[in-house]
């Protein structure tokens, strides 16, 4: 869309304080850079008639008292909302229906990329820097009980060092069931050549329950970056001389879209297949963005933090950006300036400052001057796909009253200067405020498309290192993890830095860490990054959830930094750039109060079922064993260390007895009753399996004798 030109350089007009569109989707629809299939996020807010309690609803802490809570869902783009917007550029909240207070395009998070390489025992070297086998073996831990989630690029599920072994008649030892009990793949759709189909309670995606390499379908999502592979290696990994730092932990894996919504709906899924398994969780986020305040009150942010809660974690990369020019900073009153190379096609950078700050910002660009106050936007440009806006909202990323539900030293206001087919531009800001702010702005963008330049001026704000942690680890209450080298003891240069203390929360190993290939099991390849080291701390967290399913993430970022060392690198902690320190998993779990467990054990109803199958010329019996819950099966000849709700096995004989252990954690052992080829067996686990298998056949029993009398009554009559 081209604009008129007595609107170019001077299109300026309010927003709407209560209801407003992301100026964002409307920089791309005037570009003609927006798919009608694309995702939205709609804001609405709901009137409650309930009283929130401390702690209850992480992202409306009861500073005030509120009477609605935000509702956020998805919807496409579609061709009639980007023609209203278009049509209304004076005013686009026009657009939004009814209810909808704020509509958000989302933003898509990165994680690194992974290098080849070879050497096996590098695992053994993180091992003794960290402790975590050590920490096993003291406290009895191995991640079981614990689902772990992993959210990245997906997994290579088929690699050995990713699979549970399995033995029966077959063959004597070979891999079977991924350790990752589900995975959700995203951006697979479902087909009609398979029954696969999306999760209960999403409609997009394909889910696969179990994969086997046995089974008759097997699962068709695969990594095809490796990052994801590698990520859940770290947690994951098992082999002859080496293992992950909770290598029983049933893993919950999504190939994510990367997309914000879609990132969320990754953790919802799995909290809830978690909850499903009366399981606790812990969820790695090896991903980051710039969108937002950076101080935990970004929508994204918002929406993760109401999954959290006693039992429910997450855990997060802090970035790579400590040495990126992708944030400038200052305090002060008068006028700054500052300036943005674009060297991309796509270019967005936010400005975030105390609210109701009396502030302007002036921008001049492409041969255009611009300049807004709040409540004001001006595009200025637009012709063959290049267009440029700077818009200065009413918090930008904080919709509606959600806003209010914070304190007030939490709610900025923000300006976004939103570029698309600039390459080779520069933009140079100036801001001025008639009184004293903190001024932040963050390149939102990909950092390959633009960077803050530096500037030898006192009056130039100068990107710094400080303030480079990446939404969502700026939570407070996700665990933000940064990257020391085991090498030479010092911190990651590209590890992000925090404003204050409180971020990152802890260091972990994140140089040359050695994890599962991509593409082959004959060596293990290096990667580098917090998105490395985060993994590691997932893992701790998972070995404290066995001992504790209890913990809060308050509860989890405490004991991480009361058992963090120290030492002559690290300087007094907690700083910006250690976070409380250098993680070690043998003090943490040592710091974690064991939960007494309980003696009532949860039944759960088991069938098993015996027949006969040909097998390369040989008849074999078969045992087919089903659960509601997870387990893994135990016998003489033969076992199954994967879980899954249906075992298959061929054997040579009939076992005389199988030992069951479930995905809780609790174990039953069965006798096992020929009654002939084809027969069935049926029997509940628990403290009382016994008693309740003999109820359950007395039962059985009952009802056929009490039918047999009623048919000869009714023959009689």
């Amino acid at each position: 869309m081209n604009i008129p030109a007595f609107l170019l350089c001077s299109l300026i007009f309010f927003i709407n304080h209560q209801r407003y569109v992301d100026p964002y989707i409307i920089v791309k629809a005037m570009a003609g850079d927006i798919n009608l299939d694309e995702k939205i996020w709609i804001v609405e807010m709901k009137e409650i008639n309930f009283k929130l309690s401390p702690g209850y609803y992480q992202i409306l802490q009861p500073y005030i008292s509120v009477s609605t809570i935000p509702v956020v869902y998805t919807k496409r783009v579609g061709s009639e909302f980007l023609r209203c917007v278009l049509q209304n550029l004076y005013y686009p909240s026009k657009c939004l229906n009814e209810g909808e207070v704020y509509i958000r395009y989302p933003r898509k998070l990165i994680p690194i990329n992974t290098y080849p390489g070879h050497l096996f025992p590098k695992i053994a070297e993180i091992d003794k820097e960290i402790r975590f086998s050590e920490a096993k073996r003291f406290f009895r831990v191995s991640g079981k009980k614990v689902v772990v989630g992993v959210v990245d690029t997906g997994i290579e599920w088929r690699s050995k060092y990713l699979l549970h072994k399995f033995k029966d008649a077959r063959e004597d030892v070979k891999h079977n069931f991924s350790k990752a009990i589900r995975i959700w793949d995203q951006e697979i759709a479902p087909s009609f050549l398979s029954s696969l189909t999306y999760p209960e309670g999403f409609t997009y995606g394909v889910e696969c329950k179990e994969p086997s390499v046995l089974a008759e379908q097997t699962c068709p999502s695969k990594d095809n970056s490796g990052h994801g592979t590698q990520i859940a290696g770290i947690i994951s990994f098992g082999g002859e001389d080496a293992e992950g730092i909770a290598p029983d932990s049933p893993m919950i894996v999504v190939r994510s879209t990367m997309v914000e919504p879609d990132v969320v709906d990754a953790v919802r899924y799995i909290f809830s297949v978690a909850r499903k398994f009366e399981l606790p969780a812990v969820v790695n986020i090896s991903l980051g963005g710039h969108f937002g305040p950076h101080d935990g009150t970004s929508l994204f942010e918002a929406l993760l933090r109401q999954e959290l809660g006693p039992g429910r974690i997450i855990v997060a990369a802090a970035g790579n950006e400590g040495n990126k020019p992708i944030h400038v900073r200052g305090r002060f009153f008068g006028e700054r300036y500052f300036s943005v190379k674009v060297v991309g096609d796509e270019c967005e950078v936010q400005m975030w400052f105390p609210q109701d700050s009396v502030v302007s910002i002036r921008v001049a660009f492409a041969g255009k001057i611009g300049e807004v106050a709040k409540g004001q936007i001006v595009y200025l440009s637009s012709s063959n796909k290049k267009v440029s806006a700077l818009y200065f909202g009413d918090g930008i990323d904080l919709p509606g009253n959600l806003k209010y539900s914070f304190p007030p030293e939490k709610i900025k206001d923000g300006a976004v200067f939103s570029v698309l087919g600039f390459s080779g531009e520069k933009a140079e800001f100036k801001v001025t405020s008639s009184r004293e702010i903190i001024f932040d702005a963050w390149i939102s963008s990909d950092d390959k498309d633009c960077y803050f330049e530096s500037v030898d001026s006192e009056y130039f704000l100068n990107p710094v290192s400080e303030g480079t942690i990446s939404v969502p680890g700026t939570a407070p209450d996700i665990v933000a993890v940064g990257s020391y080298s085991i090498h030479n003891g010092g911190i990651s240069k590209f590890s992000s830095v925090g404003i204050d203390p409180s971020k990152p929360n802890i260091v972990a190993p994140g140089e040359v860490v050695y994890s599962v290939c991509l593409s082959t099991d004959e060596a293990l390849c290096p990667g580098s990054g917090t998105s490395h080291s985060t993994p590691q701390v997932s893992g701790a967290v998972a070995l404290a959830l066995e001992r504790n399913p209890s913990l809060t993430p308050y509860d989890v970022i405490k004991f991480l930094c009361e058992s963090a060392r120290q030492d002559e690198f690290t300087g007094i902690t907690p700083n910006s750039r250690w976070g409380c320190g250098k993680l070690d998993v043998y003090k943490f779990l040592s710091q974690i109060p064991q939960y007494p467990q309980s003696s009532t054990l949860v039944a759960h109803n088991v069938k098993y079922y015996l027949g006969e199958e040909r097998f390369k010329d040989e008849l074999f019996v078969t045992l087919t064993v089903e659960s509601s819950l997870p387990f893994r099966v135990y016998g003489k000849d033969f076992y199954d260390f994967g879980w899954s709700t249906r075992k298959n096995f061929l054997l040579r004989k009939s076992p005389e007895t199988i030992d069951i252990e479930f995905l809780n954690g609790y174990s039953i052992s069965q006798n096992i009753s020929p009654q002939g080829f084809g027969g069935c067996g049926c029997f509940v686990s628990g403290d009382s399996s016994y008693v309740a298998s003999l109820m359950y056949f007395v039962l059985i029993f009952l009802v056929y004798y009490f039918m047999r009398l009623r048919v000869r009554h009714c023959g009689r009559n």
